[in-house]
């Protein structure tokens, strides 16, 4: 039994942990198995892992807010927003993953610096449509790529069955935490 996927002792070693080569891997050793050594090595090894994560997600975020202007999480929104024109705010909160009352204060702010137009429907004054701007439509397609963010991409790049296991195991991350903030899920990481 291996401790990861043959490839991971190579990642893990770059990362600054004693892991098994491919050869060892491939052979079945596993790295100081099963004493609390290699438990708080393999500890240490998933911490570096969120480390480089995150590091990677706020280079990201900071690229765009360097270069763009606007947030991760409003880039995100245009590119949804020209993906689907006409999306409504609550439509938009859904595909997000966010709050209602925060996409519709992120597409106000969008609105103000003149990236996205807002239409109420005539209909029904609380439902509001969305489209990019000449100027949204500019902006999104010179904004560092990919607009949908650099997590969100590798996300949805992974399989069903690895995504499933990552989210199961993520969960149980979450679970063992002390400090809980159920309304962490549906802010922007950008603007967390």
């Amino acid at each position: 039994m291996v401790w990861c996927s043959p490839g991971a002792p190579v990642w893990t070693a770059r990362i600054g942990v004693n892991m098994p080569s491919k050869r060892q891997a491939a052979k079945g050793v596993v790295a100081d198995r099963g004493d609390a050594i290699s438990h708080h090595r393999r500890t240490l090894a998933v911490i570096r892992q969120f480390r480089v994560i995150v590091q990677v997600v706020r280079q990201h975020y900071t690229s765009v807010e360097r270069s763009a202007g606007i947030s991760g999480a409003q880039l995100s929104a245009m590119n949804h927003i020209a993906s689907e024109p006409g999306v409504t705010v609550s439509g938009l909160a859904t595909q997000l993953g966010l709050h209602q009352s925060t996409v519709s204060n992120l597409t106000a702010r969008l609105d103000s610096q003149g990236y996205v137009r807002r239409r109420r429907i005539k209909g029904d004054r609380r439902v509001v449509e969305l489209a990019l701007t000449a100027d949204g439509q500019k902006m999104l397609r010179t904004a560092p790529k990919p607009a949908s963010g650099v997590l969100n991409q590798a996300l949805e790049n992974m399989s069903d069955e690895a995504l499933l296991e990552l989210h199961c195991q993520l969960e149980k991350v979450i679970e063992l935490l002390v400090v809980k903030n159920p309304t962490a899920a549906t802010r922007p990481i950008s603007e967390a």
